[in-house]
């Protein structure tokens, strides 16, 4: 609920709760090496950093318009390490026509 409220009023530092996941994430973050080294990036525009389903694919969400600086910095803190692959969220989900 918290997360589709912070969505929903595009309130970054509730977003920012939102992804601290407490109940599930504690047990799969073995499975993603890389996610506390990501966490631990001081880069300006990361609203929170989250894994993708089980791991260990991490997710970094990012402040509109600050997209290219955060992904700018992670391909220069993990040159060799990740892949990053820049996205957006889809306004609209699904529908049967």
């Amino acid at each position: 609920a918290l997360l589709g409220a912070a969505i929903a009023g595009g309130d970054a530092a509730l977003l920012r709760d939102a992804f601290d996941d407490r109940l599930h994430e504690q047990y799969r973050s073995d499975s993603a090496p890389l996610l506390r080294a990501v966490r631990a990036l001081d880069q300006a525009g990361i609203v929170g950093v989250t894994l993708s389903g089980s791991g260990p694919s991490v997710v970094v969400w990012a402040e509109r318009g600050e997209a290219a600086t955060v992904e700018s910095a992670l391909r220069d803190s993990f040159p060799d390490d990740v892949l990053v692959l820049p996205l957006r969220v889809a306004q609209r989900g699904a529908g049967i026509a």
